[in-house]
């Protein structure tokens, strides 16, 4: 399964955190996460991303107000992941880590983390390594529901 990891450059601090939570999942249904980290110099990075796109069929947001301020993300990303999403099936994830109009760019989508069924913020969780491990419980279990797929993991 390949993924596709988009966020705004200002959360690059949340995105490492994120990624090391999102290990568990990777590896557990074996997913390849692209994130705009594997660009090397010289490339043409809007190739890359809408490349990335196209390849991906599964997609993690993390939403924030930088997320929303992103032009790039605004009017190329969430079009093209939008598309993927309509054409096949793919299955787009919005974890939200800040309080923000989310809503503006996950539309009716299902974010999370859920905190007793209310949606929380990352920012909101304490410590904020919960909020992390609430959403990664969260999307392996519609990774699950979605792709008919049980996480694998060291046999013993």
């Amino acid at each position: 399964m390949k993924g596709f990891l988009s966020y705004a450059h200002h959360n690059a601090a949340e995105c490492a955190t994120f990624r090391a939570h999102l290990t568990a999942l990777r590896r557990g249904f074996s997913i390849d996460v692209w994130t705009d980290h594997e660009i090397n110099a010289g490339t043409v990075w809007e190739d890359r991303i809408a490349d990335a796109i196209a390849a991906a069929n599964i997609f993690f947001l993390l939403i924030s107000p930088a997320f929303i301020d992103s032009d790039y993300v605004y009017t190329k990303e969430m079009p093209a992941i939008k598309d993927r999403r309509r054409t096949d099936n793919a299955l787009v994830l919005p974890i939200v880590l800040a309080r923000c109009d989310w809503k503006l760019i996950a539309g009716s989508l299902q974010a999370v983390p859920m905190k007793a069924g209310k949606l929380t913020p990352i920012i909101d969780w304490r410590p904020t390594s919960n909020g992390y491990d609430q959403a990664r419980a969260e999307m392996a279990k519609a990774i699950t529901d979605h792709a008919g797929m049980t996480p694998t993991g060291i046999k013993w």
